[in-house]
């Protein structure tokens, strides 16, 4: 992880990120690759209905949890940091 934190800022640029969840669905959201995988969080549960984070059983980010490549994405990173894409698939889990 020491090798992610150490990655320079590169030129922004802004991607579109397909974020999936099979009770929420696919939410494409676009963001700056200098953004947080935190600011990706709070934009992609601002997409989704309030119902349906009761029924998917979404409180808050906390219970959120970002996989791409293998890899769960930690909140304090950036998109820059995990080489992020434009079209990459983001998939979902909650914790329980």
């Amino acid at each position: 992880m020491d090798a992610l934190k150490a990655k320079k800022a590169p030129v922004e640029k802004m991607i579109k990120v397909k974020v999936k969840n099979l009770k929420v669905g696919e939410k494409e959201v676009v963001v700056s690759n200098l953004a947080s995988i935190l600011m990706v969080k709070q934009s992609y549960l601002g997409q989704i209905d309030d119902a349906i984070k009761s029924d998917a059983g979404i409180a808050s980010e906390s219970n959120v949890r970002f996989f791409c490549l293998g890899k769960e994405l930690k909140e304090e990173l950036f998109v820059y940091s995990y080489e992020m894409f434009d079209g990459i698939v983001v998939q979902v889990t909650i914790r329980k």
